[in-house]
């Protein structure tokens, strides 16, 4: 509940005391590291996790992949994301491949982003394209996230969001008609 709401120290305050720390409790710092940027602690409870004896689920290469992703650091990514099928034996899920094409996008690598979502073994998700329509809307590359719009509204036609962004994008860019002519598609 602390790591959740951001109050980090009460949320390690509390997990030091436990007398008994399971998975659980390991992933849920990690992940509440990661979603409030603390990417490199994040990693070192990773670590000291792994030095305790426990052995990562999916769940804890979610968290550790989202702290990368959220703080820019992008060889980690790539060591963790490979460790999952090298050194655990586990086949990424959707939500480590999204948590990769995040990644990408933060670091403003689109042609990366789409390469590595044509190589997915998984079919891409809406999410998945909203994470590179996210990156093209933070690089102001109108021309990826108008195709992971198009991505997007062949599998979800009706996502809102995904209209209001491409909107306003070219609302940004000063693109009149495109702006009243996705309002209209909205409508």
């Amino acid at each position: 509940m602390y790591a959740r709401c951001g109050d980090l120290n009460i949320a390690r305050q509390v997990f030091d005391r436990m007398p008994c720390r399971d998975l659980v409790s390991w992933n849920v710092l990690i992940m509440g590291y990661a979603i409030h940027g603390h990417g490199e602690a994040a990693l070192e409870l990773f670590s000291a996790m792994k030095d305790a004896g426990l052995k990562p689920n999916q769940s804890t290469f979610t968290s550790v992949l989202t702290a990368c992703s959220i703080t820019g650091l992008s060889d980690e990514g790539w060591l963790h994301f490979d460790s999952m099928q090298q050194e655990h034996g586990m086949s990424p899920e959707i939500e480590h491949y999204g948590c990769m094409v995040d990644l990408l996008g933060r670091t403003g690598d689109l042609r990366a982003a789409m390469d590595f979502i044509n190589k997915m073994p998984l079919v891409p998700t809406a999410r998945i394209w909203g994470s590179l329509l996210t990156a093209g809307r933070n690089n102001r590359n109108i021309e990826v996230a108008e195709f992971a719009a198009e991505q997007i509204l062949r599998l979800e036609h009706d996502n809102t969001g995904c209209y209001v962004l491409l909107s306003s994008m070219y609302a940004d860019a000063g693109k009149r008609e495109d702006v009243d002519r996705v309002m209209s598609l909205m409508t």
